[in-house]
């Protein structure tokens, strides 16, 4: 009798096993899903060959539409925190000659890509320091990734590795209670760079796989007490959408407004006013683009930051500051264009006529020279005015293109994109060469040499030979004089000098038609 009995518990008792087997304590056992593509299994058990030390086994799989070889990094924030810094990671880079290495070639050359323990003393990127040799202390490595859209990482770590490094609470600890803060993150490539999307989590003191107990249905599935703390993502179609509205401001529009007014004597030829318009609009456009290429820097930026924490605005990085600084003066050059004061000749001021100036004698004199004083004073402003008008505006041109390729630097290390630098140069470069020699070109003197039979009096050789021509508009295109305008048939005024350096007889035309000055442009 007592023979069956033991043989029906033996019987039962293998059922039992069978359908519910032992835990594989070597095997993952839980599973997070960090976001909607990257997916973390896990086991945490006690190692027999380290006097029971407790170890985690980490699967991290990236799971993507298209084919993809992205670095992976998981870390540890410092208790209490959810900031990147300071931390420790681990982190993952692919690369095929890495990925087929054994493990003794990885460890003894730790400058291959492969998994590597890291300090986060830094947001930047030569902040990311490896640990010392004797601290890489990770086993079971391996980073997988063959131009496939899945990418894989796998290590196995030991809970409290000393050392001062940041240690990972279990239920084991006396203070079962503690909360593991942990973060993610994966890039857009093989280059350890900005992260695509990062999160953060926590998990109550981990669990420990007990490899005595069988798994019933729904053990493999488990948080141990999961916490979403934040989840977030880069940017990069916002900073590729703010470069391109910078480029475009500062590497097009900016140099045809200044070349509007390098070129005003070609562009007067066409209509007074032209110059101005085009300088007035160009400035106008490049405010604009630049004010909303800002804008979206700014929501970038703001949305990238993982919540609950300070975006430090323009401070987190040089690129950023430099930005607001530019900003801040184009403001002002806007604001010292709009409010600029006019400028003045003495035309203008000369309203007294003859008659009156010798009825009045004493007082007429002293009237015309606080007129004079006042025109001085007004041509004093004015000539301080185009000073520091041009002083900033050349100023920041060359801050904004020193910034532009500063911008598409990053965006190629951050985001591993396509490299515009060459381009913008060429296309930049060329316009502003272009614009310099034909201000060089309108800036030479031209010299008429009088021929000895030339009749003075004949305004047809002038014409058709360049002359250095007299400005009859101001600097904003309007028209201040019109008595010497230039008719065909009329006598030229035509002012005779020495030229000291080729020893002959010159003249200049102090009068011009319009058209014609153009053609000899």
């Amino acid at each position: 009798m007592k023979i069956t009995r033991v043989l029906l518990l033996v019987s039962l008792t293998a059922q039992y096993t069978i359908a519910n087997p032992l835990v594989n304590c070597n095997e993952y056992q839980r599973s997070l899903q960090l976001d909607d593509s990257l997916r973390m299994d896990y086991v945490v058990y006690e190692n027999g060959n380290d006097n029971n030390e407790l170890y985690m086994k980490v699967q991290l799989v990236l799971e993507e539409d298209a084919a993809s070889n992205s670095w992976i990094g998981f870390g540890i924030h410092e208790p209490g925190t959810v900031t990147m810094v300071p931390g420790e990671a681990i982190i993952g880079i692919p690369s095929a000659t890495t990925a087929a290495a054994s493990t003794a070639q990885r460890n003894d050359n730790l400058n291959t890509h492969d998994v590597f323990k890291y300090s986060l003393g830094g947001y930047a990127q030569q902040m990311i320091q490896k640990f010392p040799t004797l601290q890489q202390t990770l086993e079971e490595t391996e980073i997988i990734s063959d131009n496939t859209t899945m990418t894989v990482l796998r290590f196995t770590k030991k809970l409290n590795e000393g050392n001062n490094e940041l240690r990972i609470f279990s239920m084991k600890d006396d203070v079962a209670d503690q909360i593991n803060n942990f973060m993610w993150a994966y890039g857009f490539g093989t280059a350890l760079g900005y992260h695509r999307n990062r999160g953060s989590f926590a998990v109550q003191a981990f669990s420990i796989c007990d490899p005595n107990s069988t798994v019933t249905e729904g053990d493999d599935e488990g948080s141990d007490g999961f916490i979403e703390l934040d989840v977030g993502q880069s940017y990069p179609e916002l900073f590729a959408l703010h470069g391109l509205l910078a480029t475009i401001a500062w590497g097009v529009l900016s140099p045809l407004a200044i070349g509007s007014a390098m070129l005003r004597k070609y562009l007067k030829c066409l209509n007074g006013a032209l110059w101005f318009k085009c300088h007035y609009y160009f400035n106008l456009l490049t405010f604009i683009f630049t004010l909303v290429s800002f804008g979206i820097a700014v929501v970038a930026h703001q949305k990238s930051t993982p919540e609950g924490q300070n975006p430090k605005h323009f401070v987190a990085f040089a690129h950023a500051t430099v930005g607001l600084i530019i900003m801040i003066f184009l403001l002002i050059q806007v604001f010292n264009g709009w409010f600029r004061p006019h400028p003045v000749s003495s035309s203008n001021h000369d309203h007294t006529d003859n008659a009156s100036a010798d009825e009045e004698g004493d007082d007429f004199n002293e009237k015309k020279e606080q007129e004079q004083q006042l025109l001085k004073r007004k041509k004093q402003r004015r000539s301080l005015w185009e000073y520091c008008h041009r002083i900033i505006g050349a100023a920041l041109i060359g801050i904004c293109w020193y910034q532009i390729h500063d911008g598409m630097t990053i965006y190629i290390e951050r985001y591993n994109g396509n490299d515009y630098r060459t381009i913008f140069w060429s296309i930049t470069g060329s316009l502003c060469g272009f614009i310099s020699l034909s201000y060089m070109c309108s800036s030479k003197p031209r010299v008429i040499v009088k021929d000895e039979d030339e009749d003075t009096n004949d305004d047809h050789y002038y014409r058709n030979h360049p002359t250095n021509n007299i400005d009859n508009n101001d600097d904003e295109g309007n028209n201040t004089t019109t008595n010497n305008k230039y008719t065909a048939g009329g006598t030229t005024n035509v002012e005779l000098y020495d030229d000291d350096n080729n020893g002959i007889e010159t003249r200049r035309m102090k009068s011009y038609n319009r058209a014609d000055s153009f053609k000899s442009c």
